[in-house]
């Protein structure tokens, strides 16, 4: 887990300072769990635990309270940016 630090500027030129704890890298490639090597019942199975993963997730952000907290934010909009592992 990463945690960033930054100024913002918006596309409306608003600046604020950010303090982010990273997701995931931002990527333009698809990042996906790969099921190729499963069997037609198998994946629906881990389709199934999948999904029940994701419901658990969602849960717990909604009970963190977070779960309108998740924003994107655009690196050409980023200045003075710090990454820290935690």
């Amino acid at each position: 887990m990463k945690i960033v630090k930054f100024k913002y500027v918006d596309s409306k030129g608003k600046q604020s300072d950010r303090f982010v704890v990273q997701m995931h890298e931002a990527t333009t490639d698809l990042i996906g769990f790969d099921l190729t090597e499963f069997s037609p019942e198998d994946r629906v199975e881990m389709m199934n635990r999948i999904q029940e993963a994701q419901d658990a997730y969602k849960q717990a952000l909604k009970d963190l309270k977070l779960s309108s907290q998740i924003r994107r934010f655009k690196e050409e909009g980023m200045q003075d940016k710090e990454v820290n592992s935690l």
